[in-house]
């Protein structure tokens, strides 16, 4: 039997076609379910009305939205087409989503009307793109409203060939250089990483209802999602990480499992409301992106009132690698435990020999669902895969029993609430702006947050510059998330000698000093 993930809307909808495949929830109060006959109809549709436009096996689908009714409809029409998914952060001003366009050429944006503004600047800069469809109530012309896109296509199983071995998304991830860089994952390395959450633990049963939190142009929002229809279950898919919504969403829909990165619960848990909530159907909690302290776990399990929580850590590129069983989270807490099942694990130097017991070291890891690649980067994916093992940037070390604790990265991405923030972008941003003669980016500890970007500003002399200006200028030209939560002016960046090269930890260690005294 082929891992084509199509097959799992068609098997579900033969089975169980009148059960609630998910539920989109929205902080205005709006609800929309929809059943798993409907989602492998409206799929079938989909893949049937993209092929009759010239759309075909291998093309690329670009999306570009918040979380809603469509997106999974979107996913499972390109699966059974063959054509393959790019999502693209819907949190991205245009020159940020161009770039991510440009790069992997699609033939198709399917887009939400929030972002009509984009569309004259993304016709101009992405000649690849076709077809336009408008996914809301309205749709500008040029464009193909969701709704007509969908009525054109034929219910019945399109019956296109699509293999395994066929890629089906292109998650555009997180590189120390700030360049779009895409991993590829096949149908099949998908598949398999649908297995992960069904074995563990509990498990995930047909009797369970999910909450996914995260946006579908994160890689964690389809795996999220994706393992409850493997296991014909249902999930509630939050169209915003809202705390109060997500409080609201397990209350109402007797959500069973529920995974949320640490920011998140730390959130819910300060809600003055939370009590009003009825949090008691929730059988098994997850989290990840960032470390958890004694107390977050402590907090977060007696206001579930549960003995503990799963910690995952994992990458795009990787699928899941690790977990800490529930049962440690209280006394490991800030650890991500030990490899996942058919996953093997290494720490290794820079050489790729393995590290001494108790030694930090990089971690590589091995696995049946890795991603193929980079997409037509192949100087990167050859950094990365090495003799079958993805090599993480991430360093950690292993304690006596075998948990595994991350130390730190050799990349120096900052990750900031479950966002990647390139430092090289920042600082290009910030030496943009009149006054600014040098900048540095760095992470610092944020306690909401997990890491915040610090920048180090250099002015120029005579230039009258406070932290305000800096942050705007950012918050103009990027992604909120990504503007610097702190700004330092100094009078010169820590240098070395030989090579001129900002010391960043100096950096670090300045703000640090800073902020002590």
């Amino acid at each position: 039997m082929a891992l084509v993930l199509g097959e799992v809307s068609r098997r579900n909808a033969t089975v169980a076609p009148d059960k609630a495949a998910y539920v989109v929830r929205d902080v205005d109060g709006s609800r929309e379910a929809v059943t798993y006959g409907e989602l492998d109809e409206r799929a079938n549709r989909v893949a049937s009305a993209l092929h009759a436009r010239g759309v075909e096996r291998g093309d690329r689908i670009a999306v570009l939205m918040l979380n809603n009714v469509a997106w999974p409809v979107v996913f499972f029409g390109a699966l059974k087409l063959g054509a393959v998914v790019v999502p693209v952060n819907a949190r991205y001003r245009v020159d940020e989503a161009a770039a991510t366009l440009g790069a992997c050429r699609p033939t198709v944006l399917v887009f939400e009307p929030d972002y009509d503004e984009f569309v004259p600047v993304l016709r101009e800069r992405v000649p690849s793109i076709r077809l336009w469809v408008s996914v809301g109530d309205h749709a500008m012309r040029g464009t193909v409203p969701w709704a007509d896109l969908v009525a054109s296509g034929r219910p019945g199983e399109p019956g296109y060939p699509v293999a395994e071995d066929d890629p089906h998304v292109i998650f555009y991830t997180s590189g120390t250089t700030g360049a779009p860089k895409g991993a590829v994952l096949t149908h099949r390395a998908y598949y398999l990483q649908t297995m992960q959450p069904i074995m563990s633990a509990r498990g995930t049963g047909d009797d369970d209802v999910g909450l996914c939190m995260f946006p579908f142009f994160h890689m964690a929002g389809w795996a999220n999602c994706l393992p409850y229809g493997r296991a014909r279950a249902t999930v509630v898919i939050a169209r915003r990480a809202a705390p109060e919504l997500l409080a609201r969403c397990i209350d109402e829909e007797r959500v069973t499992q529920f995974y949320a990165i640490p920011e998140t619960f730390r959130a819910m848990c300060a809600l003055a409301t939370l009590p009003t909530f009825d949090l008691s159907s929730v059988r098994d909690l997850n989290s990840g992106t960032s470390a958890m302290s004694h107390e977050d776990v402590e907090l977060v399990c007696d206001r579930f009132g549960l003995d503990g929580i799963r910690i995952h850590y994992g990458a795009s590129e990787s699928g899941p690698c690790t977990v800490l069983p529930a049962a440690q989270s209280r006394t490991r807490p800030s650890s991500i435990g030990k490899p996942q099942p058919n996953v093997d694990v290494k720490l290794v130097d820079a050489t790729g020999a393995e590290v001494a017991d108790g030694e930090v070291g990089e971690i590589a890891v091995r696995s049946d669902y890795l991603m193929s690649g980079y997409f037509e980067a192949p100087e990167e994916t050859a950094r990365a895969l090495r003799d079958g093992w993805y090599h993480t940037g991430d360093l950690a070390a292993a304690d006596e029993e075998g948990y595994l604790f991350v130390c730190g990265r050799l990349k120096e991405v900052i990750r900031s609430g479950g966002e990647s923030i390139f430092p090289q972008e920042l600082e290009r941003t910030i030496v943009e702006l009149d006054g600014v003669a040098e900048c540095a980016v760095v992470g610092v500890a944020d306690p909401d947050w997990g890491e915040a970007a610090l920048a180090a500003v250099v002015p120029v002399p005579g230039a009258t510059l406070d932290a305000a200006v800096v942050v705007e200028h950012c918050a103009s030209r990027l992604a909120a998330y990504k503007k610097p939560r702190h700004v330092m002016f100094v009078d010169e960046l820590p240098k070395a000698g030989a090579t001129q090269k900002v010391q960043k930890s100096l950096v670090r260690q300045l703000f640090e000093d800073r902020t002590q005294t």
